[in-house]
């Protein structure tokens, strides 16, 4: 596990701000460094395959210096020669809130997923970017060869163990994403009933084979935008998904009168016009209710030999980070 932290420290502005983060993502944990134009067009683009090297991360971080903030995109692949994306996923609420004078930051995170703090004036605001535990199964199946558009679409695959005949399935490569189902399988091979792109060698097929997010700057009184839907459908309105928080009763002070801590890990939801669904939980990340426990930002809890730091954020939630996993 490469989990690792960076306690309260101070930057001069935006620019200063998304230089740390590069420092920390790239050097610091792991990730890889896809796209480096800080220099020039003031981004850059990072890339991850998770702590068990079967993930798909890609996320752009820019600079924002009209605003003094950092926007961020995820992608299904990015171009490092043409610099540009597919399948560009978030809105114009994804960015991290930061300021272009001093001002503190918190950064946490490993291979799979990165959570900023920043204290800008007296008020703390938390973004999320990477995977999320998916309630659904992770693993996939890996396509052996190139396959064309069209109905009844056979391939041969590394693995049958995720997949069922008769079930729908996301299908995606470094170009194009879609759900379809698969209408038989044969050993190792497996055929579509219809597929409305082509897709190359090393395709992912899978339940939930890319379970990406990248927040909005009032997360998580707000959710953010996931990669994909279950049908394949890009998402770009942060209105469509929500955070579900714990209990907001007094459970707690039952379970522990003398006022021990308790917290709750946070929940991704699908919550829309179209449909609902539960998605799964984001990776470290934890809350409690402010109003039946009374903490205050940079308080700290001691729970299972673990130190977790609290800050509460936008519209006085509360979010819980680990100082280690």
């Amino acid at each position: 596990m490469s989990y690792h932290t960076v306690l309260k420290n101070s930057v001069n502005n935006e620019t200063d701000l998304l230089d740390k983060l590069y420092d920390f993502l790239v050097n610091t944990v792991g990730w890889t460094s896809h796209d480096d134009q800080r220099s020039g067009s003031g981004y850059f683009v990072a890339t991850s395959t998770g702590e068990d090297t079967k993930q798909k991360i890609c996320i752009k971080f820019t600079r924002n210096a009209g605003s003094h903030r950092i926007d961020v995109r995820q992608y299904l692949s990015w171009d490092n020669v043409n610099h540009s994306g597919k399948k560009e996923s978030g809105d114009s609420y994804s960015y991290i809130y930061s300021s272009g004078s001093v001002h503190n930051y918190w950064f946490y995170g490993d291979k799979d997923h990165v959570v900023v703090i920043t204290l800008v004036g007296t008020s703390y605001w938390c973004w999320y970017g990477g995977i999320y535990d998916t309630v659904y199964n992770s693993d996939y199946a890996t396509t052996q060869a190139s396959i064309s558009s069209g109905d009844n679409v056979s391939v041969q695959v590394d693995t049958t163990d995720p997949l069922e005949e008769g079930e729908y399935y996301l299908i995606m490569d470094d170009e194009n994403c879609e759900r379809a189902q698969i209408s038989s399988i044969s050993g190792t091979t497996i055929t579509f009933t219809h597929l409305n792109n082509s897709y190359s060698s090393g395709a992912r097929v899978g339940e939930d084979p890319m379970p990406n997010f990248i927040a909005q700057y009032q997360f998580p009184n707000y959710a953010g935008c996931v990669q994909f839907y279950y049908n394949g459908v890009v998402g770009t309105n942060y209105n469509y998904t929500a955070t579900r928080f714990g209990p907001t009763d007094d459970s707690n002070s039952k379970r522990y009168p003398n006022s021990k801590r308790f917290f709750w890990p946070l929940l991704l939801t699908v919550s829309n016009t179209t449909y609902q669904d539960y998605l799964g939980y984001f990776k470290h990340l934890y809350s409690l209710d402010k109003g039946k426990q009374n903490v205050i930002s940079e308080d700290t809890i001691e729970y299972g030999g673990v130190t977790y730091d609290v800050f509460v954020a936008y519209q006085n939630k509360v979010v819980i980070v680990p100082r280690s996993v």
